[in-house]
């Protein structure tokens, strides 16, 4: 009996392999105003890489970054371009805002020379982190399509964020993003309900914020979500959240109905950075969301009829993440008013309100599409 004699087929030879030398060479020859592109034919296989490597060979450092960015388009899917170091990084599908630690330290474990180029934090205290890389690869999944990136969806996750250190009352954080017209943004809702006096005492005694420069309450330094002790001063603190005076009301009881002035959809802008911002305050039935204790659950309680929700709608504008150096990104993420400039880029002076005027977030939102980006 005949022995059998296996075969492992052999791929077929691609159709630009079976051409001369010579027609391979004048190929190259007409994409030699784009040097890059070069590059990129001959890593497609190690035949093309041979014949070109006299031109790979002369690559000018000045293309690298273009490379980079190429080839961050072609393996968009694992990889992602660092504008620190210039090189194309992995990254994993868990890397999402609400879990900023696992991206800080699967980041620098990689690469300690690399810099995360700052985040934005809705709040001091909140889980919610959005790192320029969340940005930078929801940004990519729009520009490339799937698998590329990280979907939009990988933002909207609500959370109970707590308003200080302290126990006590939380808020509601629920966020949502949509790209229009090549530029990314998110919208926070902030919620925090309960019974008047509690309310009361959670704003006043917190360390809430929507922004780096505008909080809910008189601003103390507070730890963030990955223990970074932070001393950015609040410049400006919601007017509709301070308490009405308590006129004729001295030496008594504060009657409840004086610790808030109700309001509805009032729209307000930050002055420092690409944040407008909605507030309403209005009597309701509530339940309270409180942490007793370290290391306990979220008690839930209520309803009470006779209860007060604060809910302050936070739009910003992240801009094409691109580049952290971009406008957008600096305004949101960096500390007061960054400099460097002859050019060793940064900068970033406050909020030009004459070319984003007061309320022009909130429309950009919404004549956008919710299913741009969506992928």
């Amino acid at each position: 009996m005949g022995q059998l004699i296996s075969h492992t087929p052999t791929s077929p030879t691609p159709p630009l392999l079976n051409l001369p030398l010579e027609i391979i060479l004048a190929i190259a020859s007409r994409l030699s105003s784009s040097p890059v592109s070069i590059v990129a034919l001959s890593l497609t296989c190690k035949s093309l890489f041979a014949a070109l490597e006299c031109h790979v060979a002369n690559l000018g450092a000045e293309y690298r970054e273009d490379l980079l960015l190429l080839l961050e388009k072609d393996l968009g899917a694992r990889f992602f371009y660092c504008s620190t170091c210039r090189q194309l990084h992995r990254f994993t599908s868990r890397f999402t805002p609400l879990d900023p630690c696992r991206t800080f330290y699967y980041w620098y474990g990689q690469n300690s020379s690399c810099n995360l180029w700052g985040s934005f934090l809705p709040n001091t205290v909140s889980p919610y982190t959005l790192w320029y890389v969340h940005a930078r690869l929801v940004m990519n999944r729009y520009l490339y399509g799937p698998p590329k990136g990280l979907p939009l969806e990988s933002f909207a996750r609500p959370a109970w964020v707590a308003g200080s250190l302290d126990l006590g009352l939380r808020w509601l954080q629920t966020p949502s993003a949509r790209i229009v017209q090549g530029e990314l943004l998110i919208r926070f809702s902030h919620t925090l309900e309960g019974r008047a006096s509690i309310l009361r005492h959670a704003i006043d005694q917190g360390e809430y914020k929507i922004c780096r420069h505008v909080a809910t309450d008189p601003f103390k330094p507070a730890w963030t979500s990955l223990g970074l002790f932070m001393t950015d001063l609040m410049k400006h603190r919601i007017p509709e959240l301070r308490k009405p005076e308590e006129e004729g009301n001295h030496g008594t009881e504060p009657d409840e109905s004086l610790l808030f002035r109700p309001c509805r959809e009032l729209s307000r802008s930050c002055t420092e950075c690409s944040t407008d911002y909605v507030v309403t305050i209005e009597r309701a039935e509530v339940r309270e969301v409180v942490k007793q204790s370290w290391g306990a659950k979220l008690d839930f309680s209520g309803p009470f009829a006779d209860g007060w929700r604060v809910t302050i709608v936070a739009y910003h504008q992240l801009g094409r993440c691109r580049d952290p150096d971009d406008w957008e990104w600096l305004s949101l993420s960096g500390g007061d008013n960054i400099k460097f400039g002859a050019d060793g880029r940064r900068k970033y002076s406050g909020r030009d309100m004459a070319l984003y005027p007061p309320g022009s977030i909130i429309r950009k939102w919404e004549a956008g599409d919710s299913r741009l980006g969506a992928m």
